[in-house]
């Protein structure tokens, strides 16, 4: 026998309270923000509602106060839908993940949301960190490259440890990328080894610097080493084969737009790196 929830909901699970009136809406409690987080990650933070009379704002303010005075701040749908639109009475829990600035200074930051014209309400405090940057290049690469990646950054070099291979054989490729700016999201960087056709024999898809260095976390000036290990397929026939990188977004789909040094936009947003040569 299948029964229907009771509606409202009595309780909400994982929620510390936190009553707030709101016009057409009152806030029940927030869920435990994250103890600690690296300045330009995302901030997850829920919240219970429950639609009450009137008319509910549709856009839900966060800012972060962090040390020394500097805040991070801006507006978020304060639900997938309508507000407006759900029964009064009924309960919901809303999920944010803004992102957060890179350069926010470490230390204890305090988040707060407001739906206008009530005042700022605090939710709690998180322990922000910062990445360990570099802004030159250990070594030059074997090979430069000048390849722009969007508005926020730029591969200038690749090293590839092998370029002759036989089926089954592991290499390495380093990319050298620079960033120019913020990007608007964490994206994948893809290499891929295509033969005749543009059949893919080997790949790697990775954030950059397998993780420590997320697109969102790039300051101008900084500098990357991202080393990606891929693995010929045994069944790869002898001939010559090109070496591909660019970077997509996972989430939504879709590859960043890439160009070349004067300016002309690279097919299927893929810039070759080097010739690699399969042996029978």
């Amino acid at each position: 026998t299948i029964v229907p929830p009771p509606y409202p909901a009595t309780e909400l699970e994982e929620l510390s309270p936190l009553p707030a009136a709101f016009p057409g809406l009152r806030l029940l409690g927030v869920a435990p923000l994250p103890e600690t987080l690296w300045a330009g990650e995302r901030l997850p933070f829920r919240l219970g509602w429950e639609r009450v009379p009137g008319m509910p704002p549709d856009t839900l303010r966060w800012t972060l106060a962090c040390a020394g005075g500097v805040t991070d701040a801006g507006d978020l749908d304060l639900a997938p839908g309508d507000p407006a639109t759900w029964p009064e009475g009924h309960r919901y829990v809303t999920r944010y993940a803004p992102h957060t600035a890179p350069l926010l200074p470490e230390g204890v930051c305090t988040l707060r949301v407001q739906l206008a014209p009530a005042p700022p309400l605090v939710l709690g405090e998180v322990a922000l960190r910062q990445r360990a940057r570099r802004f030159e290049l250990p070594q030059p690469p074997q090979t430069p490259l000048a390849v722009t990646i969007d508005a926020f950054g730029r591969f200038v070099g690749v090293d590839v440890s092998q370029t002759t291979l036989k089926p089954g054989d592991t290499f390495d490729v380093t990319l050298y990328a620079q960033a120019g700016g913020v990007a608007d999201r964490d994206y994948t960087v893809f290499v891929h080894l295509v033969g005749e056709g543009g059949r893919i024999w080997a790949q790697s898809d990775a954030w950059p610097e397998r993780g420590a260095a997320p697109t969102t976390s790039w300051v101008a000036g900084q500098v990357f080493v991202d080393v990606h290990t891929l693995t010929l397929s045994a069944e790869a026939p002898a001939g010559s084969y090109t070496l591909f990188a660019g970077l997509y977004d996972a989430e939504r789909g879709g590859r960043v737009p890439l160009y070349d040094e004067d300016g002309t936009r690279f097919s299927e947003d893929r810039a070759p790196l080097a010739a690699i040569v399969v042996a029978p």
